[in-house]
């Protein structure tokens, strides 16, 4: 009897304490978040309004980045639903903190070059044991939908603004035309891997939510530098808007395709008011 109780309740002890891990990594996480945006935002009723950012949002932002990576790192195979996703999502993250670190350290080349190998890996994990592109795109219209819209989005950004900017068709802009190539497959590769049911359904939100706003904050940076950065200008309550919003699609984005490798069942954490099933948070895939 004493050895039967303990292999049951074992497993809901385990259960129990990953997730009260990775509810406090969320919570640190949302609170640096709400600093962030509370510091960005406060920038607009200024007089004269303040364009740069302040050191500690520098240093909240690369922080969130770590923990975000550390909830990556702490998924193992008893808190995960598939042993192979969470593997990737902590080679994934572990590259999102260097390309962060790189943005602050003022090297943007390194960062967009490590941020393409990201978004490589992201089509990876979301393509991985598919059968073909165009099986998929047969079951969903929306996986051409979201294809098409991205396309034209990327086709935009590179032709009207980067194209320009960078002075024509030299290295520059075929990194970042890459770039955008592998943003818009990587969008296109999400919604086909959550509508084919290859996330468990909690996981598949979070990744195609994720990854939305992961596409839309990329956009918004080319926002940031349309305009100018001069508090004396009419620009700049723009650029506070754009910069600030950044953020607001990055963070979010970062914390919820971290959490998405997590097994249902310890994500339950944030929806108390839910039954917990402990067992299936324990099971390994073969």
């Amino acid at each position: 009897m004493t050895a039967a109780t303990s292999s049951v309740s074992a497993p809901t002890v385990a259960v129990k304490q990953k997730q009260t891990e990775v509810l406090r990594i969320t919570g640190a996480i949302i609170f640096l978040l709400s600093g962030i945006y509370h510091v960005d935002w406060w920038r607009l009723v200024q007089d004269p309004i303040v364009v740069p950012l302040s050191m500690y949002t520098e240093g909240a932002k690369l922080t969130v980045a770590y923990l975000t990576a550390l909830l990556a790192w702490r998924i193992d195979p008893m808190s995960c639903w598939d042993e192979t996703d969470f593997k990737a999502l902590r080679i994934i993250y572990s590259l999102i903190a260097v390309a962060d670190t790189c943005f602050i350290a003022q090297q943007p080349d390194a960062g967009i070059l490590v941020f393409m190998i990201v978004q490589g890996l992201f089509i990876k994990r979301h393509l991985s044991g598919m059968t073909s592109i165009s099986e998929l795109t047969a079951q969903s219209p929306l996986v051409i939908l979201v294809f098409g819209i991205s396309a034209v989005l990327c086709a935009a950004n590179a032709t009207f603004f980067w194209y320009p900017r960078t002075g024509g068709f030299n290295d520059l802009f075929i990194i970042l035309s890459i770039y955008f190539c592998l943003k818009c497959t990587s969008l296109t590769a999400t919604y086909a891997a959550c509508l084919i049911g290859k996330f468990p359904l909690w996981n598949a939100q979070m990744t195609a939510v994720g990854m939305t706003m992961f596409f839309i904050c990329d956009h918004t940076v080319t926002g940031n530098l349309l305009l100018s950065q001069d508090p004396t200008t009419t620009d700049a309550p723009f650029y506070v808007v754009t910069s600030s919003l950044t953020w607001m699609f990055y963070g979010p984005a970062l914390l919820l395709l971290s959490l998405s490798g997590y097994h249902p069942d310890i994500l339950l954490v944030l929806a108390p008011n839910h039954q917990i099933d402990a067992s299936s948070a324990t099971k390994k895939k073969e």
